[in-house]
């Protein structure tokens, strides 16, 4: 209808007019200086005027370099106007360009819990994100009832049209160092979801209401914290959403389940400082690294650091101190392929750090506070409540003692307060959680 609006539209290769939606819209062309610089730099111009706290931008994923020079413009017109903003990047998941975000999110998330015998969770998604953030940059998972046109993505738990599951997907979120988002549309919720009348509405809304009045009660459990991690995940800088459907996935997977802490490591940012802090890496299947990535490795190699490869080019398998065929990455979907991961993981890093036998559907996280002996225990069930959980947390290396009158138990589920069974031996902790319907959290000195 506008043919001189042409010229703003991305083009393929070929030179053909790119869609984002078939038949519906197009794709917008960033490197098109009157689009850029007369729509979205003018727009931004007018919200910084008015004094927005943050600008947001949707589907941030065109040409990497094109997304990343354009917030860097934002950031220059910000600045000029001696105003500061934060830019949030719905970036799909492109790393490089949420390196340039102050916020990301995530799409890639589905409602957290155990559907038709399946394990759903998105923890590796929070291990990539974090690593994106070094650790520290926000970002969101965003979980959806219903998106127009697109019948209820990620939701599981649907009952009249309204999703009802929040408590897992708030708790994983929460527990895995991410900010927790609810996006929600449609006629059907808004003629349901929000009604007084409405009973699924009311015990819905409820239990939003207490899970995020208990993160507002407990910020200081999940600000300035890090993993408490043996391990680190070397991983190209992929978009993560698509990492995580390749085979990668399985070993991703398979020490979430087993709660070994891992950290992801981009390739990108491979330093000898970086790798020192991990008693073990894992490298898997990656088939090329440049000059100063492999010198990071070898350094790390000769200061004491253990490596194991799972295929990977012949230059990193043979650093490596244990090795396995790209292979073990199908088989680390079976319970015996897993048995023999751990056991090659186990050789080099030692003692896990946290323990919970005897359960299938429970993952932990252990994170420890920023320049303090303060350490927070993470414990999500995805299944159904259970009754006298057992743990085993091993500290040694992460704090120098453990005060047995600083720890307590907290929940938002209401459950008993008090740990059961508590031994305190050097810097190992055994408890019995007395319950665990959905999510727990300990915290130690």
């Amino acid at each position: 209808m506008h043919p001189e609006k042409q010229r703003w539209i991305s083009r393929d290769e070929f030179g053909n007019l790119v869609w984002r939606a078939p038949n519906a819209t197009f794709a917008a062309d960033l490197q098109n200086e009157d689009y850029r610089r007369n729509v979205l730099l003018k727009g931004a111009a007018i919200a910084i005027d008015a004094g927005v706290d943050e600008l947001y931008y949707d589907w941030s994923i065109g040409g990497t370099g094109d997304v990343i020079h354009f917030m860097d413009e934002v950031r220059q017109l910000a600045a000029s106007k001696n105003k500061n903003i934060s830019i949030f990047g719905n970036c799909k998941g492109n790393i490089l360009v949420d390196e340039v975000a102050d916020l990301t999110k995530t799409e890639g998330t589905s409602e957290a819990g155990v559907w038709d015998g399946k394990w759903v969770h998105n923890i590796a998604q929070a291990r990539f994100y974090s690593a994106s953030g070094y650790g520290v940059k926000s970002y969101e998972s965003k979980y959806e009832g219903a998106d127009p046109g697109v019948p209820n993505p990620g939701a599981h738990d649907v009952r009249d049209g309204m999703k009802v599951g929040w408590r897992k997907p708030i708790a994983e979120a929460s527990a895995f160092q991410s900010h927790f988002a609810i996006a929600e549309a449609n006629d059907k919720l808004l003629h349901g979801w929000i009604m007084q009348d409405n009973p699924i509405a009311v015990q819905t809304w409820r239990e939003i209401s207490r899970y995020l009045t208990f993160l507002s009660d407990h910020q200081d459990l999940y600000t300035d914290v890090t993993c408490v991690s043996k391990i680190a995940v070397v991983s190209p800088p992929h978009i993560p959403s698509f990492e995580v459907t390749l085979k990668r996935d399985n070993l991703y997977n398979a020490l979430a389940e087993a709660n070994v802490m891992y950290d992801v490591v981009l390739l990108h940012r491979l330093t000898p400082e970086l790798l020192s802090r991990y008693k073990a890496v894992v490298i898997p299947n990656i088939p090329w690294i440049d000059a100063d990535q492999i010198t990071a490795i070898r350094t790390y190699k000769k200061n004491g650091g253990k490596m194991y490869t799972i295929g990977s080019s012949r230059e990193l398998r043979e650093l490596a101190d244990v090795q396995s065929p790209a292979s073990m990455l199908d088989e680390a979907q079976s319970e015996k392929g897993r048995r023999e991961l751990m056991l090659r993981i186990n050789q080099l890093s030692g003692e896990q750090v946290i323990t919970i036998p005897g359960t299938n559907y429970v993952a932990a996280n252990v994170v420890k506070k920023t320049d303090s002996e303060r350490v927070i225990l993470h414990c999500v069930n995805y299944h159904t409540p259970l009754q006298n959980v057992r743990v085993s947390v091993n500290l040694d290396g992460v704090v120098k003692q453990i005060d047995t009158k600083r720890i307590r138990l907290l929940s938002p589920d209401g459950q008993p307060m008090e740990l059961k069974d508590v031994s305190v031996r050097g810097t190992r902790l055994d408890f019995v959680l007395p319950s665990l319907d959905v999510y727990d959290v300990v915290t130690v000195n």
